[in-house]
């Protein structure tokens, strides 16, 4: 398969989608759109039909979310003649928690007609067989932020917690439900100002009243792709949280990428792949702050093995990329 026989969409900007298609050697396209609600979704599905019928790939892959782009993606495979290759996230998996009976078949329905599907872990891949779907385990590859992003800000690479100044830990967060946001602000009321600084990426607004925000909180608001990077790149470590099992945060690649020890939730999905340079805690508040205390201590140590950490994802995204493309020329 070359790469002018497959494109890759998506309705939003994350970072998995650059990193993979890069990996992959297959055209990005972001559809974003600036309307809102239905009018959104009719531009966003327009703009996606013309251009399946201007490139005329032999693969398309998606993301889910969204569930939209995904439906309409295998809907149309057989009409437009292409395979379809959907990058199965969580919340695509199991749409608003799982909550609600009709996205919950339309997940299934998506993961049933796809060619194939790419999941970040074997529990996920487990569930899509069962759903009679073809899955390929493939973690986020690590992402080039120098060349995506055009870095600014110089990575600190030999940071210790020096006297004079707090330690810098970003949280890197999308407020969702998933997220243990409260009690990260609970934990951060043990430190002072002058010992500890959290940053908060995201956009916060109608989920915390900011009168419950810690005066060694800062809260970012929405960023723009090079102020987020900025932001990893001066962090002392990062504080990367979910309550889902099989969830490989994102958050957790781009701290890898650039050297940034941190704080991963304790899942086995986790645990099994953050495998040195995290401390893993149980989302409370008490445990944090002892995680926070720890990471403190050994920020120098638990750098050392993010650097290992990253060696190895390396080595790694060489394979996968080996095996998805093997599996892609299959398709074409």
């Amino acid at each position: 398969m070359n790469e002018k026989s497959a494109i890759w969409v998506t309705w939003e900007y994350q970072t998995r989608n650059g990193s993979l298609s890069r990996l992959l050697k297959v055209p990005l396209y972001e559809i974003v759109s600036e309307k809102t609600g239905l009018r959104r979704y009719a531009e966003s599905l327009l703009r996606t039909f013309r251009l399946i019928r201007s490139e005329k790939p032999q693969v398309v892959f998606c993301q889910n979310p969204s569930i939209v782009l995904s439906l309409f993606c295998v809907l149309f495979k057989n009409f437009l003649s292409y395979a379809v290759v959907v990058d199965e996230h969580n919340a695509g998996l199991f749409p608003l928690d799982g909550q609600k009976k009709l996205l919950n078949w339309i997940a299934r329905y998506i993961v049933r007609k796809a060619d194939a599907v790419i999941v970040t872990n074997d529990s996920l891949a487990e569930i899509c067989s069962d759903w009679s779907g073809r899955p390929i385990v493939m973690e986020d590859p690590l992402p080039d932020f120098k060349e995506e992003y055009a870095i600014t800000q110089k990575v600190k690479k030999n940071m210790v917690v020096c006297a004079g100044r707090p330690f810098e830990l970003l949280f890197i967060c999308t407020w969702a439900p998933d997220e243990p946001y409260m009690n990260v602000l609970q934990a951060a009321k043990s430190f002072s100002k002058d010992a500890l600084r959290i940053t908060i990426t995201g956009n916060h607004r109608n989920k915390i009243d900011p009168l419950a925000v810690p005066d060694n909180v800062h809260l970012t608001g929405f960023l723009s792709k090079s102020d987020y990077v900025n932001h990893l790149a001066k962090a002392d470590g990062v504080l990367v949280l979910t309550t889902r099992q099989d969830c490989l945060n994102c958050g957790a690649y781009e701290a890898v990428s650039l050297l940034k020890p941190g704080i991963l939730s304790d899942t086995s999905a986790l645990r099994g792949y953050f495998a040195s340079g995290f401390v893993f805690t149980d989302n409370s508040a008490e445990n944090l702050v002892e995680c926070i205390k720890l990471l403190m201590e050994q920020a120098r140590s638990l750098r050392a093995g993010v650097r290992d950490l990253k060696k190895a994802c390396e080595n790694n995204d060489i394979a996968n990329y080996s095996k998805i493309r093997e599996f892609l020329e299959k398709l074409v």
